[in-house]
């Protein structure tokens, strides 16, 4: 008789995360007949474990990140955490402390806000790179429902989120990306994350589900991003709490690793 063992072990270093996992058939008769055990034949592997947060954030640098943390409310500069200069410009924001159920929080998250009337956030010219990108990000709508339009957009007609009082709509190259997100109320924070290089519906996560929809090719093109910059037709109060953005298409393992530290960032005001 033989009986199979397997026997697992991680190894976890600043960079990678592996784990490696042996299988060993022991053939009892061995143990019967000669009062010792004798190995029949052994398989190791090495599975690949998903990175996490830190690692990730070291094995592909974001192009960009912002949060309240670079916000200078007298310069109204919303600085490049990442160190590579590429700052936003803000009009009349400011700092919003909020906690509240209603708002899909369950900790004191600090975010950039504004109006739909007078504020508005520039982004650096490749805020959406040319090739693949990944952009992540939390958002949510703030003030009134007739202020409720788009939040983050792009020069070129874009826009990631927020569209017409709808949460987890998402438009790119003329195309729909994801249907609108109806489980949350729509003033709830939405984490997302949304890839250029992730096969439909992967491409889309919002409050970490698969959300995209099949789509056409698209060319990819360099645009920028923006809050409040497309016309007061599609502005909307706002607060903006995280956005990091790579020049890289992020793989869906990589993406639900972004999601799940936006969920607990959301239960813990932490990142």
């Amino acid at each position: 008789m033989t009986t199979k063992i397997v026997l697992k072990s991680t190894d976890r270093v600043n960079t990678s995360t592996s784990a490696n996992e042996c299988e060993f058939n022991i053939d009892w008769g061995s143990i019967l007949d000669e009062g010792k055990y004798r190995v029949k034949y052994s398989i190791c592997k090495t599975i690949k474990q998903p990175p996490t947060f830190n690692q990730l954030l070291v094995n592909k640098p974001p192009w960009a990140r912002y949060d309240v943390t670079g916000f200078n409310v007298g310069t109204q500069i919303l600085f490049d955490l990442t160190g590579n200069g590429r700052n936003a410009t803000c009009v009349s924001c400011a700092v919003s402390t909020q906690i509240s159920v209603s708002n899909g929080s369950g900790a004191l998250i600090t975010s950039v806000t504004g109006s739909a009337g007078s504020s508005s956030i520039q982004f650096p010219v490749g805020s959406i790179p040319s090739g693949n990108f990944t952009i992540c990000g939390i958002t949510r709508y703030r003030g009134a429902v007739a202020t409720q339009k788009r939040v983050l957009v792009s020069d070129q007609g874009a826009y990631f989120g927020h569209n017409s009082a709808g949460r987890g709509t998402f438009n790119y190259g003329g195309q729909q990306l994801s249907n609108i997100v109806t489980t949350s109320p729509v003033q709830n924070y939405l984490p997302f994350c949304v890839s250029s290089g992730v096969a439909p519906p992967n491409n889309v996560l919002c409050d970490s589900v698969s959300n995209g929809l099949t789509i056409s090719a698209i060319t990819p093109f360099t645009s920028r991003l923006g809050i409040n910059t497309n016309g007061l037709t599609n502005a909307s109060g706002f607060e903006l709490s995280q956005l990091f953005i790579w020049d890289q298409a992020l793989t869906y393992v990589e993406m639900l690793v972004m999601s799940e530290k936006f969920r607990q960032f959301l239960a813990s005001g932490t990142l």
